[in-house]
């Protein structure tokens, strides 16, 4: 006999977008005080440069449900500032410190935000710096981190086919629409293309370059010819 229970529609919960997110980020709080072994006071929830009054009382309701508390401080900053953080906080340990003008190149997952932020500077007490982000001018463009991932793939495999063309004709890099192709040399293709199509993105940025590209552990070729 099938122990299934069905429920009429009306006990099921139902949330609005402010609990659920509440919820989610409820949860994300619980995971990340459990791996450190410590409680969170300071919270930053990074919006959009261009971000309605009603989503952002929406977003700050939310973050008070979740960890609203008299001891808790929660800050809101714009995501193309917040991109700029390690960049100017180099800036600011110069001798001379001088106002500039700086584009921001936020990839995100699905959209890429292109910002003009103007930096000054000002002294609120004797020794002490402040920074002073203001966002000039802010666009979003359809074209996101995965994009970028799928578009690398894409280029990569093209460019092996390519050298194998002229170094070793009739050979083909093994891919879903070549006969014969084992499952697992399929999977070998694509993590080999996701790693170095990850290696590239990760590149770009100054925290990417200055790391060295680590070798299989086997310092084997991952990648898979047929």
């Amino acid at each position: 006999k099938s122990s299934a229970v069905w429920l009429p529609d009306e006990i099921y919960l139902r949330q609005t977008p402010s609990e659920a997110a509440a919820d989610h980020l409820h949860s994300i709080r619980q995971q990340a005080e459990t791996q450190k072994s410590a409680v969170f006071r300071e919270f930053i929830l990074t919006h959009p440069a261009r971000c309605p009054l009603r989503q952002y009382h929406r977003l700050r309701n939310s973050l008070l449900e979740a960890f609203g508390s008299k001891e808790d401080h929660i800050a809101f900053l714009q995501e193309p500032v917040a991109a700029l953080i390690p960049f100017m906080a180099k800036r600011a340990r110069e001798p001379k410190l001088e106002g500039y003008t700086v584009a921001s190149f936020d990839l995100g997952g699905g959209t890429t935000d292109i910002a003009l932020v103007a930096i000054t500077y000002a002294s609120p007490q004797p020794k002490q710096v402040e920074v002073c982000p203001r966002i000039l001018y802010c666009r979003g463009a359809r074209f996101g981190g995965e994009d970028l991932t799928d578009y690398l793939k894409s280029e990569l495999e093209q460019g092996c086919q390519r050298y194998l063309d002229v170094n070793a004709p009739g050979a083909v890099v093994i891919a879903e629409d070549v006969a014969a192709v084992a499952a697992v040399d399929l999977r070998r293709n694509r993590a080999a293309l996701q790693a170095a199509a990850e290696q590239f993105k990760a590149s770009l940025s100054e925290e990417g370059a200055a790391k060295e590209p680590r070798p299989p552990s086997d310092g084997k070729r991952r990648g898979v010819i047929g």
